[in-house]
């Protein structure tokens, strides 16, 4: 079985091969590598023009070779990967002026998987493989996408791209329990949504879910300490 390099793009981006960690949040300081690999690797096979890769890695940062930094960065970046134990490929590839990460090595991530899962579930005739799948795809998004970087504009433009995403299947997930009456599974979708995207009042799903099955004292609990967060955490009433 091949070795795969897996990045992790929802939440605080980490990246380890083989199983072992190769950056991440405990190894932040290395801004330049971490950029780089962020966007090579989300990329796939579209690859990321130059202009788009310097602009991701340097900011607005006033460079008086910009080229001659990226190449620095992307040499670098080889010297890592290769003592991370990674095999001794050209792992950054460059074509008319176009980057893109190497074919030899395959790539497993997140925000991709979520996508194809997504897709899978539009497609999926059986209601019940359908909410399979939706369910999948909604428990990989664990939390914004490259959450602490959302100041750069590329990053900005998918974490609200996904974020869309992600509500559409709640929606689309909530409405195929309703159909099958899976209250247990409404609850928890409730529950996990208000986690990973707060102040979006997913809650009423969890209510949804408890008044249906008749769990009114619960359902009142819930309420009260649903409008208490909000009031103490953002002073809104939900």
């Amino acid at each position: 079985m091949a070795k795969e390099l897996r990045a992790n793009l929802f939440g605080t981006f980490s990246l380890s091969y083989d199983g072992q960690l190769l950056t991440g949040k405990n190894k932040s300081s290395e801004s330049n590598f971490i950029s780089l690999m962020e966007i090579i690797l989300h990329a796939g096979s579209k690859g990321v023009p130059r202009d788009e890769l310097e602009q991701a890695i340097f900011q607005n940062v006033d460079l008086k070779n910009v080229h001659h930094s990226t190449q620095n960065v992307i040499y670098n970046a080889k010297k890592r990967l290769l003592a991370s134990g990674l095999p001794d490929v050209n792992y950054i590839e460059q074509k008319d002026g176009v980057f893109y990460w190497t074919d030899e090595i395959p790539v497993v991530e997140d925000a991709r998987e979520f996508e194809r899962l997504c897709s899978e579930a539009g497609e999926e005739q059986d209601i019940s493989r359908r909410i399979s799948l939706y369910m999948d795809a909604i428990h990989i998004y664990d939390g914004e996408f490259l959450e602490m970087q959302a100041s750069v504009v590329w990053i900005a433009k998918e974490a609200r791209r996904y974020r869309e995403l992600f509500c559409e299947c709640v929606e689309t997930a909530a409405g195929l329990l309703r159909q099958k009456e899976e209250w247990f599974l409404l609850e928890d979708l409730g529950l996990y949504a208000a986690k990973v995207h707060p102040f979006s009042e997913w809650e009423t799903l969890t209510m949804e879910a408890l008044i249906a099955t008749s769990r009114y004292d619960d359902a009142i609990r819930f309420y009260e300490d649903t409008v208490e967060y909000y009031m103490n955490v953002i002073g809104l009433k939900p």
